[in-house]
């Protein structure tokens, strides 16, 4: 539910989570329309990974679409005064054709 939020909120201030705005405005009617069309479960990928371990996901896209990923996960609660709080801590990484295209307009 918290990567549907964030991922079909509408930006606020600058592109991109911030401080000021976090993910932006929560969009019901797009987190709505965004489950109804995951209707071959393609879209939406609820996943657990075990510690060091790396997993893939591979799409397609014909570019007329701008391509967008969102990662979010759980993160136990620490102990009071933990010198080190994350627990978890995971990189998304798109790679291959769209990748390269980003990179190139950026």
């Amino acid at each position: 539910m918290k990567a549907i939020l964030a991922h079909t909120a509408t930006d606020l201030g600058n592109a991109g989570p911030d401080y000021r705005f976090g993910w932006g405005a929560l969009n019901a009617q797009a987190a709505v329309d965004l489950v109804r069309a995951d209707d071959t479960a393609s879209l939406i990928h609820v996943d657990q990974v075990d510690n060091g371990n790396t997993d893939f996901y591979t799409f397609n896209s014909d570019g007329s679409v701008a391509v967008q990923v969102t990662l979010a996960w759980d993160d136990p609660a620490a102990t009071k005064l933990a010198a080190v709080t994350l627990i978890n801590d995971l990189d998304l990484r798109l790679v291959g054709a769209i990748a390269s295209q980003l990179r190139q307009a950026a």
